[in-house]
């Protein structure tokens, strides 16, 4: 999550010996030109109606899928 100059990673917990995102881990379904998805992810509360989702390029299990979402809506869950 960017929040002006600052990167928030999302929220986390430790299971055996991972840490692992607050957030659905697998994304498996393609989706289609024109569909939608709802993916929930937790990060601190920066005060900010709507933020930037950043993820950028790295390697888990050989998969590198970078992207960046703009003006995200901040809801309350």
């Amino acid at each position: 999550l960017l929040a002006g100059p600052t990167r928030y990673y999302p929220v986390d917990y430790a299971s055996g010996e991972s840490q692992l995102p607050v957030s659905e881990l697998m994304l498996k379904e393609p989706l289609s030109q024109g569909e939608t998805t709802t993916v929930t992810v937790v990060w601190p509360d920066t005060g900010q109606d709507t933020v930037v989702m950043d993820l950028q390029p790295a390697t888990l299990a050989g998969m590198s899928n970078p992207f960046r979402l703009t003006d995200v809506p901040v809801v309350e869950g």
